[in-house]
């Protein structure tokens, strides 16, 4: 097999190992004698994947610019998709062939599956001919695909320099931020005497740069400081060039201090830099830091002299920022929405008077800026773009409509896409797919992070750490580390201070939608949308699916349903189509019964059928062995087969309904029976919700992984063996209990402590009417119900020091509570329910300081407000449900005081409890559903009757009633409620795709038997094709003058037209061979095209030559295609025999090195503005005819080093006078006579020198 070459695929081997391989082994050769050494081939390729693993961790996948690199690597990822698709399939057929049911069935199964056995070793031959010729095309294009040095990935345009952008933006230009940068201003002016550390941290755009820039360049304080510096780390930067960019800097007024520093160690700059600055108060900006481990030597650095010095970090990364003390952070938000409009009007409309807007544009510009979300960056580099349209309508209509494409292709905004993508190139290989994951969500859709954890987890995305920690443990620890980026941001966390929810900014969703639509990662689909020919390995469908008749994707791994208004045949069908997937959620899904294809479905990791109408599970999800999650929360299953105990690999089980959303009732959701030895499920870790019986409380001890469990139908009788296997469960951290009924007693009183429990729910009487002290401080969430607690039991509570949320429903019969001063001290929300005889609530001052939400419900005979409330002054909502006539009296007349601080105070009567009438947070809602969103009244029953149970969610406090799909619902006067389904435009190209190959492979059959192989072949020209135009692309406007390789170039493009012509043909007879018509007319065109058909393998196979000749010839005659553009250097060694040079615009946008050696007769070098863009070292040597510095120097502003050798003295003479103009921003310009050119003593530091003695220092070094 070829060299590792390949990206993608960092899953490998997760069906397949040699247990399987060898378990196997008989089975194959009963059905298939062919397969003799097949076991030997899996293990290869097995061992090429393995190969690929390692290398997608270290090779950069975006080589931006190189066109051929990234069609060459098009081609990588789709034959990864086709080892990964073999591997996946050999593992369902072994699935079936291990199947241990009856003799007969495997038979059968052997049988029915002969040809797709037959067919493996002819696709793994396939696969190792296009590895091969991959490497035969990296070869023939010169693709490089090593990393460049690290001194080369130095010169980046992020490099270490001043930045460039800290500069660019004038003070009065700047909108919002102005209480962070008045807070900078007062930190840096304050008189604290010792060095402070200031961090600033944003995501991406977010204007880091330009709020701390803000500060930087303010005569004000900069007056208070003896120097300063500013520097940008890039991503690789090298610590001593650092250091040295830093004394640059600094030491613009020491001579003694300027020389030596070039040769310099990292230790003796360290050093150099604290002398100096022992004595002096300073300020520093470190900008764009990306780790810590800078800071390791710059901390030595920057002396600790108790003179009120400042060091400022600006970064993405919150461990970054943690350098800085709590009080010294400064997170950066989005613009508010009317900053952001004057943010963009001051750049769309600088031209015309105060930058007001057209009225006929109003529309689409309010529309474009909500595109930006408030993200600085895009809004003015999109309307510095739009400065330049015309004032149509319809210019910034399609402007709009097309914002993904531009982002992904237009040149003007890859500054936004740029600066995002850094944060997505910097994060380590385990975390790429991840994130590319989330990019599968619909925009502003909340990524919950149980739900995301267990997808990564189901992909293979997640890998083992051992040492007890769980996967799920590990993907939240991914989450964290996303978070801590900026690449996500928390919208919501539980009452434990956990994240719940996360949120991508739009225009990261974008530019990873694009990454991952380009390397088929996934993509997800949208409305307007019939066909898709995109092939890609993930698929979610977000709106509009029933539109959608056909997908090119035929073996994606995950298929995620976020459209809940799609007919039921459509599931079916779209699914019948999928047998090698891991991830299948049809969430929503309008689905009575378990679709006939899953059960055959021998990979899937993770099935989610939760708010369905799915009542049954069959007996044969037997034979999803690998399942490792299974969601039925919310559907109509009320029993489990006993073969689901035969699922050992299951990690999470879900099933319930609920039925009194207010959780104000003993039975208010079912569970489940699950038949069977529970006691088999041992990787359990997650069991919701299941009625309990002898046998399974006995066993549930065997599930020593479990961390949540919800058991219901508890009888005193069961309680004794499930107490005992409940301590047998070490990590538990949830426990919910329900008693069978209201009168059945629980006696918790040999209830051993648990010891990790975070969460607990007891719903049931209690023996004696008392709650043992069986609890240890981590419990934070404590609830009861119908306990029947006949003591106030607030003070058996009291020692919980890290409760944080307490409900109390029907679970005491007194009449009196009371908090004392200290107790709950991190209390945030308290509930009080349906206690009947409660007439008096006593709050001291100094009880529930971090108090959030009260709420009071059912408790009829409390009459006045307590008064203890007006001590709770973090208290900013209060929910009140038929609460007596007399108690909303009170707090509306003579208590209102008591409540007054209270900002958010909502009351229900018992008919309308369960409605969001009087507290729809519209705010909340705007965002969450758009501000199209339209509201509809409706009264709960006929919604709940709409609905069916299935298309509702309940909200964190339980009278909240959301809709997350449209549902059509009666309307009435009594209450309101959301019903608004939101929708965006999508769009999808639609092009000829490997599915129309695979569409007409089987006809092409018929008509032509030497077309057996053709496919492969059309796969691996089509694959040469987008090569071979990327190549030409961009070898036409290079190597001029060289007429070995024009000539060679033009037999590339002669190749390059007859393949496409085959390509054109194929899809020409392709579509005249429809596989909508009829049987006759079907065969009517393969008999009237045979002819043409029988043409391709020969016109192959010549192209074939002709491609392979180019090769030949290029080694023949020495042609080099290797520094085409991507070589970063070029060397022109008396290769000009005429007078001038000219580079002109758009030339070598990647060049970083340019050295002209030798040219006696060069006179005049040309360089015109856009030429040359990412250049940083320009080396000129024996040039004595050229006496003037060629003023276009002045336009390449990336350019850092000039080094002279052997020039004409009128060279340096205009360099230090008349032309010096042209180069006062190259910090770095050495001369060196001819005899002294190797040593590095004799460099001129031009901006410097001329700083300090003006330009009359430079003076030249001839030979002596």
């Amino acid at each position: 097999m070829a060299d590792a070459l390949f990206v993608v695929l960092r899953k490998v081997g997760l069906f397949l190992g040699e247990g399987a391989l060898e378990r196997i082994g008989t089975e194959i050769i009963e059905v298939a004698p062919i397969l003799t050494n097949f076991e030997h081939s899996m293990k290869q390729i097995q061992g090429e994947l393995s190969i690929l693993q390692a290398f997608i961790s270290q090779v950069n996948p975006h080589k931006d610019g190189d066109k051929a690199f990234d069609a060459w690597l098009d081609q990588v990822r789709d034959v990864s998709h086709e080892v990964e698709d073999i591997i996946d399939e050999y593992a369902y057929l072994t699935a079936q062939a291990m199947d241990t049911s009856s003799f007969f069935k495997r038979k059968f199964h052997q049988i029915k599956n002969f040809a797709s056995w037959q067919k493996l070793p002819i696709q793994i031959s396939q696969v190792e001919a296009r590895i091969q010729r991959l490497a035969e095309m990296r070869n023939r294009y010169g693709i490089s695909v090593v990393e460049e040095d690290k001194s080369s990935k130095l010169q980046q345009p992020n490099q270490l320099r001043t930045s460039d952008s800290a500069y660019l933006t004038d003070n009065s230009d700047i909108v919002g931020n102005v209480d962070e940068i008045a807070i900078l201003t007062q930190w840096l002016l304050e008189g604290k005497q010792e060095r402070t550390i200031i961090a600033i941290l944003g995501m991406g755009g977010l204007g880091k740069t330009t709020v701390t820039s803000s500060v930087y360049k303010n005569q004000k304080i900069r007056r208070t400081f003896d120097c300063y510096a500013w520097v940008t780390l890039s991503q690789t930067y090298q610590a001593e060039e650092l250091l040295r960019e830093i004394i640059n800097q600094l030491i613009d007024q020491r001579t003694s201090m300027a020389s030596g520093f070039v040769t310099m160690s990292r230790v003796r700059l360290v050093e150099a830099i604290q002398s100096y600055l022992q004595n002096k108060k300073y300020m520093i900006v470190l900008d764009d830091v990306w780790d810590k481990d800078a800071w390791l030597f710059l901390n030595y650095a920057f002396a600790r002299n108790n003179y009120g010095s400042k060091v400022l970090i600006a970064t993405r990364r919150k461990d970054v920022s943690s350098l800085a003390a709590d009080s010294y952070v400064i997170e950066l938000r989005t613009l508010r929405y009317a900053e952001s409009w004057e943010l963009f009007c001051k750049k769309a409309f600088r031209l015309l008077t105060d930058n007001v807007c057209p009225a006929n544009l109003t529309s689409w510009a309010k529309k474009i800026v909500a595109r930006c979300q408030g993200l600085p960056l895009a809004i003015v580099t999109i309307g510095s773009i739009l400065s330049y349209h015309e004032l149509e309508e319809h210019a910034w209509n399609f402007f709009y409509n097309q914002l993904s494409w531009q982002l992904a292709n237009n040149a003007e905004l890859n500054w936004i896409s740029n600066v995002l993508n850094l944060s997505l190139n910097n994060i380590p290989s385990y975390l790429r797919s991840c994130f590319l994951y989330c990019s599968l969500y619909p925009e502003d859709y909340k990524i919950k992070r149980k739900l995301i954890s267990r997808l990564w987890i189901a992909e293979g995305f997640v890998e083992e750490r051992g040492g007890g920690t769980t996967m799920e443990e590990v993907a939240e620890y991914y989450l964290r580390e996303l978070t801590q980026r900026s690449l996500l941001q928390v919208t919501e966390r539980n009452a434990c201070g956990r994240p719940r929810a996360f949120l991508m900014h739009d225009l990261v969703r974008d530019v990873t939608s694009i990454i991952s639509k380009r390397e088929k990662f996934g993509i997800g689909y949208g409305g307007g949308t019939t066909h898709v020919a995109h092939e890609a390995r993930r698929l979610s469908i977000q709106r509009g699916a029933k539109s959608l008749h056909s997908l090119a994707s035929t073996r994606p791994r995950s298929f995620i349903l976020f459209d809940a208004g799609v007919p039921s045949s459509w599931i079916y069908d779209i699914s019948s189509r999928f047998r090698l997937l891991r991830v299948l959620c049809l969430r929503f899904a309008d689905i009575e019964e378990v679709p006939g294809v899953v059960t055959e479905l021998y990979n899937l990791r993770y099935l989610d059928f939760s708010h369905t109408k799915l009542k049954k599970i069959p007996a044969s999800f037997r034979k999803l062995a690998n399942l490792k999650v299974l969601d039925l929360r919310f559907s109509s299953v009320e029993e489990l087969p006993v073969e689901i105990t035969m699922l050992t690999n299951l990690r999470h089980l879900y099933v319930f309904t609920v039925h009194d959303l207010q959780e104000r009732s003993l039975n208010f959701f079912s569970a489940t029976k699950l038949p069977g030895d529970i006691c088999y499920l041992k990787n359990l870790q997650a069991l919701y919700t299941i009625s309990a019986n002898k046998k399974l409380v006995s066993q549930l001890g065997n599930l020593t992984l479990m961390r949540s469990l919800a058991i219901v139908e508890v009888h005193q009788s069961y309680t004794a063996e499930l107490w005992n296997s409940l301590t047998e469960m070490p990590n538990l951290r949830r426990l919910f209990i329900s008693a069978c009924n209201v009168n059945e007693i629980l006696d918790l009183n040999t209830l051993k402590p648990l010891p990790n429990l975070t969460f607990f729910w007891l719903a049931g009487k209690l023996e004696g009417g008392v709650l043992p002290s069986i609890f240890s401080e981590k419990l934070m969430q404590l609830k009861l119900d119908w306990s029947g607690l006949k003591k106030d039991p607030i003070s058996s509570f009291s020692h919980m020091l890290n409760l944080v949320d307490l409900w109390l429903y029907g679970a005491y019969a007194g009449e009196q509570l009371s908090f004392c001063t200290s107790w709950f001290p991190k209390l945030k929300s308290l509930q009080l329910a349906d206690m009947d005889r409660l007439n008096w609530i006593e709050i001291e001052d100094g009880t529930m300081m971090n108090l959030h939400l009260l709420e009071l419900s059912g408790l009829r005979n409390l009459k006045a407000v307590p008064v203890g409330i007006k001590y709770l002054k973090t208290l900013h909502q209060m929910f009140l449900t038929d609460m007596s006539n007399e108690f909303i009296d009170r707090l509306e007349g003579s208590d209102s005081h008591i409540v007054q601080h209270i900002t958010d105070i909502h009351n229900f009567d018992s008919s309308d409890s369960q409605a969001v009438n009087n507290f729809i947070f519209l705010p909340y809602l705007a965002k969450k559903f758009g501000p199209e969103s339209s509201l509809a009244s409706s009264a709960v029953g006929e919604i709940m009757k709409n609905a069916e149970g299935r298309s509702w969610w309940v909200g964190s406090y339980l009278q909240i009633l959301w809709f997350e799909v449209g549902v059509q619902a009666s309307v009435s006067d009594k209450v309101m409620i959301f019903l608004s389904e939101w929708s965006k435009n999508g769009r999808f190209a639609l092009s000829l795709g490997e599915g129309v190959l695979e569409r007409i492979g089987t006809e092409l059959a018929e008509v032509a038997p030497i077309l057996t192989d053709f496919e492969h072949s059309m796969k691996q020209i089509e694959g040469e094709l987008s090569i071979l135009k990327a190549f030409i692309d961009q070898a036409s406007i290079h190597k001029d003058g060289d007429k070995a390789f024009d000539a060679w170039l033009d037999q590339v493009r002669d190749v390059a037209h007859e393949v496409e012509d085959i390509i054109d043909e194929y899809a020409y007879l392709t579509a005249q061979n429809p596989d909508t018509s009829s049987f006759f007319k079907r065969k009517f065109h393969q008999i009237k095209n045979i002819a043409a058909w029988q043409k391709f393998p020969s016109q192959i196979s010549q192209v074939e030559a002709r491609i392979q000749r180019l090769t030949e010839m290029r080694n023949r005659y020495g042609i080099s295609v290797g520094e085409l553009d991507k070589g970063n250097k070029l060397q022109q060694h008396n290769q000009f025999s005429m007078s001038d040079f000219a580079y002109l615009t758009g030339w070598f946008p990647k060049l970083r090195s340019l050295q002209l050696v030798d040219m006696e007769h060069l006179n005049l070098i040309e360089i015109e503005d856009g030429t040359l863009m990412s250049l940083h070292t320009l080396e000129l040597t024996g040039l004595r005819n050229l006496k003037a510095v060629p003023e276009g120097i002045k336009y390449i502003r990336t350019l850092d080093q000039m080094f002279l050798t052997d020039m004409s003295n009128e060279f340096i003479e205009r360099l230090l006078g008349s032309d010096h103009h042209i180069v006062q921003h190259i910090p770095d310009i050495r001369n060196f006579g001819s005899s002294d050119t190797q040593e590095a003593n004799n460099f001129i530091a031009l901006e410097y020198l001329a700083k300090k003695y003006g330009t009359g220092a430079l003076k030249y070094s001839p030979a002596e």
